[in-house]
């Protein structure tokens, strides 16, 4: 009887997953991280965050990561806290 009830779930699992993923396919675009210098941050981990917000040309890239916050800022792409960007959004509704 459980596995029966394991399918159905995971059934609808893969549904509401086709269906986030039709969704995420129509508002994305792929993009190669720009290459930047290795000692542009502190963390060689950021780097392809840093590149891949680059290379989207993103209008702001939202963070908790310390390294990235001190950095304020890659070209001109704020880098900001989650509760910044809720408080910026409040700002214009």
């Amino acid at each position: 009887m459980a596995e029966e009830n394991d399918g159905e779930f995971l059934s609808e699992e893969k549904s509401a997953a086709g269906t986030e993923g039709a969704f995420l396919r129509r508002v994305s675009i792929v993009v190669k991280p720009a290459d930047l210098p290795p000692d542009l941050c502190r963390d060689p981990t950021d780097l392809p965050v840093l590149g891949t917000a680059v290379a989207g040309a993103c209008a702001l890239l939202i963070s908790v990561d310390r390294d990235l916050l001190d950095m304020q800022a890659i070209q001109t792409i704020p880098i900001i806290r989650p509760g910044e960007y809720w408080r910026r959004t409040a700002e214009i509704e």
